[in-house]
């Protein structure tokens, strides 16, 4: 994941004044317990970084594994901060105008500029708090991917799922 180790020093040395800005990480993996909810066994991993700066947010996501062919098209797309619990009350899908690359081990994705609202009504200034109350989540939503049923057995998975998850701190 050297992209993303370049890819976040160069977000932190470009990034206005440091005293404003928030810093989020997550790792993504399938056994978080979100992923695990849609019994994720898609063997992919990667890490997320959120800068917030006021209204504006930089987001550098990098997961080996997978390419931008494996992720959900469906509205309202791949990538996602959710918040606990998981179709809960005040449930947040924040997105943004993603920009993804597939790169030789998986896929390198980026977002800036001002933060709209959640697609699902709430400011960005929620979704900031939830992040900050360790109360979100990073999640990557794939289409047909395999899923493990409760006996174990190999079985199909609806798309789109949350094929890997991370908590925000």
């Amino acid at each position: 994941m050297k992209l993303f180790a370049l890819a976040t020093a160069a977000m932190v040395a470009l990034a206005t004044p440091v005293a404003a800005q928030e810093t989020f990480t997550a790792t993504l993996t399938n056994d978080h317990e979100i992923a695990q909810n849609w019994n994720s066994i898609l063997d992919a991993q990667g890490e997320v970084l959120i800068i917030v700066d006021g209204d504006n947010v930089e987001i550098v996501i990098e997961v080996d594994g997978i390419t931008a062919a494996d992720l959900a098209t469906e509205m309202p797309g791949p990538f996602h901060i959710h918040n606990f619990p998981q179709g809960g009350e005040n449930f947040i899908v924040q997105g943004f105008d993603w920009n993804i690359t597939d790169t030789d081990t998986g896929i390198l994705v980026t977002a800036q500029g001002p933060a709209p609202d959640a697609l699902t009504g709430q400011d960005f200034d929620f979704v900031v708090e939830e992040m900050r109350n360790g109360n979100a989540y990073f999640a990557v939503h794939t289409v047909g991917e395999d899923c493990t049923d409760v006996t174990g057995e190999t079985t199909w998975c609806a798309a789109p799922m949350t094929a890997l998850a991370g908590t925000l701190e």
